[in-house]
């Protein structure tokens, strides 16, 4: 679980660099899962080693939601504004908060 503020990236340093991540997001002013947010939350497909991949499971609800996925690095201002952006650099996965608020990112990587 990490808090991620507006605008702002953490930096996941996956075990290995091929796997999914799951993410569920939900507010940070609540106890934790008390309010998820479906249309942020979602099964990620990522590749962090030489060849960068990364692509939404198409087996959520959240496919067409506010989760994005880049190969692009992110840096707080970089996504779409209301989303989420989960992106693959060289050997890390970094999540984007561009919700306008704070949320809590609840995350399992499989790998």
């Amino acid at each position: 679980t990490v808090l991620i503020a507006d605008d702002a990236v953490t930096t996941i340093t996956p075990a290995r660099k091929g796997g999914f991540i799951k993410l569920l997001v939900d507010s940070a002013t609540a106890e934790a899962g008390e309010y998820p947010q479906d249309h942020l939350s979602g099964e990620v497909f990522f590749d962090c080693g030489t060849s960068l991949h990364i692509a939404k499971s198409t087996g959520i609800s959240s496919i067409s939601g506010d989760l994005d996925v880049s190969t692009s690095d992110v840096t707080g201002s970089t996504g779409t504004d209301g989303h989420v952006t989960v992106a693959v650099q060289a050997g890390v996965i970094k999540i984007e908060n561009r919700t306008g608020y704070q949320m809590r990112f609840n995350y399992f990587i499989y790998s």
